[in-house]
């Protein structure tokens, strides 16, 4: 039973389901139980929560692509139009990259100390140098090295410095000559 109130709303449902929904169509009030449409996609509205827990992971490590390609998490570009239009998330973002360089700097130091897969024994029991282990790790430390020289250059980048001389190393030595249009008036 239905009890409407003014302009055909339901005042109160009894025997009916709690849950469903009602429609006034042409002077009769009809049950629809159609449920709200999932929402499909990702997140693109902004919660404290969610830009939480981003932060934290991009602190200790994981790249926003990584991040951002799993269910439930925004897309990289929502992330970058937060970091625009939200002041205070652009500077929590900006330190989570900074934290996460030291976590990888933290984790080139434990890949470099990592010994373990250097030394292989073949089927004689004789130990070998696992050059291709070898070479993964010098990959996955030169290419966290690059990025963070990249990413951070007057932290991690390397240090340049140029020294400008004359002549055969010489001093430098500045020359300054005044030339007019009228060879009469020249002076030097």
């Amino acid at each position: 039973m239905l009890e409407l109130g003014s302009g055909g709303t339901v005042k109160r449902a009894t025997g009916v389901n709690s849950a469903a929904r009602f429609t006034l169509v042409g002077g009769y009030v009809t049950e629809t139980n159609k449920e709200e449409p999932k929402k499909i996609g990702r997140p693109t509205d902004f919660t404290l929560i969610l830009a939480e827990k981003i932060l934290a992971r991009v602190g200790h490590g994981e790249t926003l692509t990584a991040i951002c390609s799993e269910d439930g998490m925004p897309g990289r570009t929502t992330v970058y139009r937060w970091s625009e239009e939200r002041e205070e998330f652009r500077a929590a973002y900006v330190r989570a990259r900074d934290w996460q360089m030291e976590s990888w700097a933290d984790e080139i130091q434990a890949v470099a100390a990592d010994e373990s897969r250097d030394i292989q024994h073949d089927a004689d029991g004789r130990p070998r140098s696992d050059n291709t282990a070898v070479n993964r790790d010098r990959l996955k430390i030169d290419t966290k090295k690059w990025l963070m020289a990249r990413l951070n250059p007057k932290r991690y980048g390397d240090k340049v410095q140029q020294e400008i001389t004359g002549k055969d190393g010489g001093a430098l030595v500045a020359t300054l000559e005044i030339v007019f249009a009228n060879e009469n008036q020249s002076k030097t």
